[in-house]
């Protein structure tokens, strides 16, 4: 009796076919809210936060309004091909994304595609930030030792990732993510091997909470931050410890 209409807004603005059958898409058949948008005490989807993330699950959905999604760089080509492909220039899919794409996103027409990204950024979407201007890795010195010592074999010395094996640092989603909980738990608990549409498959990344210490984890993950996201190096230990 409470929660029985769907009166949740929109979070990007448009009339067009494509932002019209967009919305449909992404509301009616894909659900994205469910898991983009933050609940309230009883449960229910949170009007006011729509497609602004949530905190369920491990790996935590983010912000995926017009000014989130731009924020991090995407535009509609690339969130055309993350959605056929589960890849794309901000990275792979993975946790409970990779098995929407999998199961679901990779099998819609060029057509849905293109109307889904409309949706989501908007008829009038804005320009992706450009790529961040590296900062002072300066004091974070001990976070470059990590990465070279752990992570350089597979993403590369200056984080431009391999193919088939490891995505790029540079221009990551999850790296340029404001908030740091998704990438200091990748970086804690790995992830696993995952085959994408296609022939494509990236192998699993380790998770490291059993070999580096939570001082370790939170210097890497500011090295990351302030090298390739444009993030402040502000984790810290306990924000580390606080995830494991």
């Amino acid at each position: 009796m409470l929660f029985l209409k769907d009166t949740l807004p929109d979070a990007s603005t448009g009339s067009s076919a494509d932002w019209t059958r967009g919305r449909y898409l992404a509301n009616a058949l894909g659900h994205c809210a469910e898991c983009h948008t933050s609940r309230g005490a009883f449960g229910q989807m949170d009007g006011a936060k729509t497609f602004l993330g949530s905190d369920l699950g491990r790996v935590v959905p983010p912000d995926i309004t017009p000014a989130g999604l731009a924020a991090r760089g995407w535009n509609a080509a690339d969130l055309q091909a993350f959605f056929a492909t589960g890849m794309s220039a901000q990275g792979s899919a993975f946790g409970e994304m990779h098995s929407v794409v999998y199961l679901s996103s990779q099998h819609l027409s060029p057509d849905d595609l293109r109307a889904m990204s409309t949706y989501l950024l908007g008829d009038a979407p804005p320009a992706p930030a450009p790529a961040p201007v590296q900062g002072d890795i300066t004091p974070w010195e001990t976070g470059r030792k990590v990465y070279l010592g752990v992570c350089a074999g597979c993403h590369g010395r200056v984080g431009e990732g391999r193919p088939h094996v490891a995505v790029s640092m540079q221009g990551s989603t999850t790296v340029r993510s404001a908030d740091p909980h998704n990438l200091i738990v990748a970086m804690l608990d790995g992830i696993g091997a995952a085959d994408f549409p296609g022939t494509e498959r990236l192998q699993d990344m380790p998770g490291f909470a059993k070999t580096l210490s939570d001082e370790e984890v939170a210097q890497l993950a500011n090295y990351l931050r302030v090298n390739w996201g444009g993030q402040p190096g502000d984790v810290t230990a306990a924000t580390v410890k606080a995830l494991r």
